[in-house]
């Protein structure tokens, strides 16, 4: 039987020091899951306040431009009256 051919014709024992790892895997593997929520929160935050920025803007541009056609059909009455 080759060398090979004895270990896995061997029963598997779990080392403390492998639970040791899985414990470490299971606990990193935990605070970025942990890590991964808080990020996605502050994307959602974040893109929340972009959306109202966006509309803050667009409802400044649509105010100014009704200004500015305002001004325009005074200056059309203006000059047409002159």
């Amino acid at each position: 039987m080759s060398n090979l051919e004895d270990i896995l014709d061997r029963p598997y024992k779990i080392e403390e020091g492998d639970l040791n790892s899985l414990s470490q895997w299971m606990a990193q593997k935990k605070e970025l899951e942990e890590q991964v929520k808080t990020l996605e929160m502050k994307l959602v935050n974040q893109n929340t306040e972009h959306m109202q920025q966006c509309q803050t803007l667009i409802k400044h541009l649509s105010e100014q431009g009704s200004a500015i056609k305002d001004l325009q059909d005074q200056l059309a009455q203006t000059n047409g009256t002159d």
